[in-house]
């Protein structure tokens, strides 16, 4: 049986319950500024049809975006399968899932399409080797970095306390080593 966890119910070794019943522990009272939603693969080879998965994210995404209305939300697409095995499935799951993440202002972030025909960036014909996780990452990181504008994000650390306009000369690198922190923290999550 399918060991990882599942959108739609328990995993197959029962060690994992449904993501659904986990979401004010584990996302909305964490309260988190970005958010990576990766669901389905497993849903998808444990037999869960295109459409009861597609109204088990519709949802999961209602609640978490009712709750956490301010907070980036990326869906990540389901990946390729090595020789495209299940690639209808996956493609019309992909097609639902980049549907929802429109309807509820979420960013689509489309990592089937940069896998697809690499067999080599795929350790066991679905999941990644190392590089195929960072192929995943940045990815991921294009689709956050094309739809949020985050040279306007005010990241500075001023613990001076002094309104000196000489320290502003420095923002523009405090706000590139952010973008490159948002960077590491996408590749840990992604690489974890």
């Amino acid at each position: 049986g399918i060991s990882g966890t599942l959108l739609t119910g328990w995993s197959g070794n029962g060690a994992f319950g449904p993501a659904n019943l986990k979401v004010q522990e584990d996302i909305i009272d964490n309260d988190p500024d970005l958010l990576l939603l990766a669901y389905g693969i497993n849903d998808m080879n444990s037999g869960v049809s295109v459409e009861a998965l597609a109204a088990a994210y519709d949802s999961y995404l209602a609640e978490i975006r009712k709750a956490l209305p301010d907070t980036t939300i990326v869906v990540v697409g389901l990946t390729y399968m090595g020789n495209d095995g299940g690639g209808e499935r996956v493609r019309a799951n992909n097609s639902n899932l980049r549907r929802l993440a429109e309807k509820y202002g979420a960013i689509y972030a489309d990592v089937y399409n940069m896998l697809y025909g690499s067999e080599w960036l795929l350790a066991d014909n679905l999941h990644p080797t190392d590089i195929g996780y960072k192929v995943m990452a940045n990815t991921i990181y294009n689709a956050i970095a094309d739809n949020c504008n985050l040279k306007d994000v005010d990241v500075s650390d001023d613990t001076t306390g002094t309104d000196d306009p000489a320290s502003d000369e420095d923002s523009e690198a405090d706000n590139v080593q952010t973008g490159l922190g948002i960077t590491a923290i996408v590749l840990s999550l992604v690489l974890a």
